[in-house]
């Protein structure tokens, strides 16, 4: 027992030694980008290289400091397997970043375009595109900057990957202790197809509100009730799909995680992303009604997504017969499996209500109609988490994320390997499952003694 101290201290490292390293990492890094990824880049002009050069660095240096000082880990070892992870999912980013997708070519560029003809600040009181609030003032920067507007739209979308990736770090460690979870979560975390397919090769943002949402669970898991609500409220802002993890906040509010004083944090965080456009001087009905617009667009079963109406989608009566009986088959589920969990929300621990916020990522994009094949991006992120926690059942993950990569291959490849009605089957046979053992975790508790909130399981 006297050897212990002395050889904790031999396998921890000083964080000079770790700055060193990720200076060193950041001098290979950025040589490697100048004769790598630049080299395949069109690159318009030697200015787009360097912005490059100086985010990819930021980014890497960043990431290095908040892992350094912000997450527990115990050896140099581990640093610099987690700096190389950095490196290569930064590599593998930037080589994807000269592709652009219809969407860039139908709506972003056109938007852009649209903002550079007017003046001032009459692009933010304009309504132009679809998008809400939040991603309109940062489309109006990147018009106003002399820069390529198809590298930045991407670089934002890759910052946020990192910023989930971080996120899925810190969730798992509130319940995993040890460097093997941190690599994993990281590692994880960065290296699903469909996450860097949705903000390096598309050029999509889902990544911005889906590492809110992961970061403000987080806090409300660590007690931090301010900070989650108002993070949950600034997804909202981004994009409307956070409300498939917003029913979770009812069951943190029955584990007094979150106090309904709390959720006054909500309205005003949310109004506060409007403000900018109301004194510019666009109305505060003009500023809502993108949301009403929403919820009213593409009136289809489903857009190529592997949901339940995926089963339905070729029928003559299609949505005019079953839209609405979609919404309220998918309110009565969601309300159902509510009420069972608040029975039950005594029993209910800081991970089974991680597991229940995964399941509602899960139930609503597949209950609900007019989902496009990107609404299942935050259950494919949160179960990379959901199988650390359960090793058992690693390999929900896979099939989820697979369902996904499937769904996006018809789009961006042209190329559906797996016909949509199956991926549907495949998703209701994950969703079963996923609920099942829910149910049993959950009636597992009732015979299982107290413990402290703070235990921590040694795993990896």
């Amino acid at each position: 027992m006297q050897n212990a101290a002395p050889l904790k201290n031999r396998c921890e490292s000083s964080p000079i030694i770790r700055i060193i390293f990720s200076a060193m990492v950041a001098v290979v890094f950025a040589a490697f980008f100048v004769f790598g990824p630049m080299q395949t880049l069109s690159l318009p002009n030697a200015a787009d290289g360097v912005f490059l050069v100086i985010s990819c660095l930021a980014i890497l240096l960043l990431s290095c400091l908040f892992l350094n000082f912000k997450v527990k880990i115990s050896s140099d070892i581990t640093y610099i397997a987690l700096l190389a992870i950095i490196a290569a999912a930064l590599a593998l980013r930037f080589y994807l970043f000269d592709h652009q997708s219809r969407d860039y070519n139908v709506f972003l560029s056109q938007w852009l375009s649209q903002m550079r003809s007017l003046n001032g600040v009459e692009p933010i009181t304009t309504p132009i595109g679809d998008y809400n609030m939040p991603y309109l003032y940062f489309l109006f920067l990147v018009s106003r900057l002399p820069l390529y507007d198809l590298y930045l739209i991407k670089l934002l979308s890759v910052i946020f990957d990192f910023v989930l990736a971080l996120g899925a770090v810190k969730l798992v460690s509130l319940f995993i202790k040890g460097d093997g979870a941190v690599i994993a979560a990281f590692t994880a975390s960065l290296f699903v197809p469909t996450l860097f397919l949705n903000s390096a090769y598309w050029g999509q943002c889902d990544g911005i509100y889906a590492a809110l949402c992961v970061w403000a669970l987080y806090l409300a898991l660590s007690r931090r009730p301010i900070w989650s609500v108002s993070l949950f409220a600034l997804a909202f802002s981004f994009k409307m799909q956070s409300i498939f993890i917003l029913p979770i906040i009812i069951f943190l509010v029955l584990k007094h995680k979150i106090s309904l004083k709390h959720l006054t944090a909500f309205p005003i965080a949310f109004f506060a992303t409007l403000l900018p456009a109301i004194l510019c001087g666009r109305s505060f009905y003009n500023t809502l009604s993108i949301y009403v617009d929403q919820t009213s667009s593409y009136p289809s079963l489903t857009l190529n997504c592997p949901s339940l109406w995926a089963l339905f989608s070729q029928s003559d009566y299609g949505f005019e017969v079953f839209g609405t009986a979609a919404l309220f088959l998918a309110g009565g589920v969601i309300v159902a499996f509510g009420v069972y969990v608040y029975l039950n929300r005594d029993k209910l621990t800081d991970k089974l209500l991680f597991d229940c916020a995964f399941i509602f990522t899960l139930l609503l994009p597949f209950l609900l109609p007019r989902m496009h094949e990107r609404y299942f991006y935050l259950a494919e992120a949160l179960s990379v988490i959901y199988v650390l926690l359960h090793k058992d059942r690693i390999y929900v993950a896979p099939v989820i994320i697979l369902t996904g990569f499937c769904v996006y291959s018809a789009y961006l490849f042209s190329n559906l390997f797996i016909k949509l009605e199956l991926l549907s089957i495949i998703n209701a046979a994950v969703i079963i499952y996923v609920i099942k053992k829910f149910t049993a975790d959950l009636s597992a508790e009732s015979h299982r003694p107290a413990l402290k909130e703070n235990d921590k399981k040694e795993c990896f």
